[in-house]
């Protein structure tokens, strides 16, 4: 989808993606190849209290994490890093990793970025 007018909007306006990544979350596609950025993939998780991912996988692709509500939880490697609004981290293809959501209460949101072959269904449990 190309414009040659700027254009703006809400996160939460947007539909979700279809499929299950992993239980307790949404994603919505932000921007990507149909949303204005053929590269890349930006994609916003909403991951509901106590959910997320619990098994490490990894994959071929980096990615470039900015939590932008709540907090999370993430295990990097061999080492484990908490995130709070406002912080980032670059993963670099092949290492093993995953997120969860810290808070039993509140709901987290997270920016990824990827490339297009990293826009994939991730189906774990909560």
């Amino acid at each position: 989808m190309a414009s040659n007018k700027p254009l703006h909007g809400a996160i939460d306006d947007l539909p979700d993606a279809p499929g299950l990544f992993f239980e307790g979350s949404q994603k919505k596609v932000v921007f990507g190849p149909t949303r204005f950025w053929p590269d890349y993939v930006m994609r916003c998780w909403i991951v509901q209290p106590g959910c997320g991912e619990r098994q490490t996988h990894h994959h071929p692709w980096p990615h470039i994490v900015v939590c932008i509500e709540g907090e999370t939880s993430n295990i990097l490697g061999d080492e484990h890093f908490d995130m709070k609004p406002g912080d980032w981290e670059y993963i670099p293809g092949d290492i093993e990793h995953c997120f969860w959501n810290k808070s039993d209460t509140e709901i987290c949101k997270i920016l990824c970025i990827v490339p297009p072959e990293g826009d994939i269904a991730i189906k774990k449990g909560c």
